[in-house]
């Protein structure tokens, strides 16, 4: 599991970038783990920036 870090020190965006990590490792446990924490962030999520890659 990635270590939470701190990163623009927003507790909710934070939270946010790693759950985003979470999902990048491929785990599903850590994926579903980190979608029911998703429910508890009340910061939008634009996922616009994940586009900019494809």
């Amino acid at each position: 599991m990635p270590a939470p870090k701190v990163v623009t020190g927003d507790r909710e965006v934070d939270a946010v970038l790693w759950l985003q990590e979470c999902v990048r490792t491929g785990h599903q446990a850590l994926i579903d783990k980190a979608l029911e924490a998703a429910k508890k962030i009340t910061t939008p999520m634009d996922l616009g920036c994940a586009t900019a890659n494809t």
